[in-house]
């Protein structure tokens, strides 16, 4: 019968197999929980980002959900008030807001070295646009309206169509 000892106390004790070391941890800022929020970062922090779409586009961001939708909503009231700001005047014209804090927090989840491309915010807003199609023809569906169902589709169709304006 093999013999068992006790481990040294001492704390000089060594495994027979080395263990791997654990890679060092880099703590990275968060990402963006979803489109809705890339959106919200590009438009706060690219002061002529809104300007540059369309108002449909616009209706789109402003009709969605909470904290999201109603950020977007103040964004096109001072947009038109003052025109493009820079982040730090939008900052301080947030105060006080209901959604400050998420805007704030959205704002500092951001990379220092990140760069906002157009192209980005118009392929976010083709997505969007594309899932919101989606959803009414679920809706429709679900209602039984079958012309509204297929006149959604045809949307979806030429939306997803080459040349289309999506990336």
């Amino acid at each position: 019968m093999k013999k068992s000892y006790p481990r040294p106390t001492d704390g000089h004790y060594s495994p027979k197999r080395p263990e791997k070391a654990a890679p060092p941890r880099r703590h990275l800022r968060g990402q963006p929980a979803s489109r809705a929020s890339r959106a919200l970062q590009i438009v706060l922090t690219e002061a002529s980002a809104w300007d540059r779409l369309s108002q449909d586009e616009h209706v789109l961001l402003c009709d969605l959900p909470p904290p999201h939708g109603p950020l977007f909503t103040w964004l096109a009231g001072q947009a038109l008030d003052h025109g493009p700001q820079p982040w730090s005047a939008l900052r301080e014209a947030l105060r006080g807001h209901e959604h400050e804090a998420f805007a704030v927090d959205e704002v500092a989840k951001l990379p220092p070295d990140i760069v906002s491309e157009p192209d980005e915010l118009h392929g976010i807003l083709g997505t969007e646009r594309r899932e919101q199609l989606k959803r009414r023809m679920d809706d429709a569906l679900a209602a039984g309206d079958l012309p509204r169902y297929q006149a959604l589709l045809r949307q979806l169709t030429d939306a997803d169509a080459p040349g289309a304006g999506n990336p």
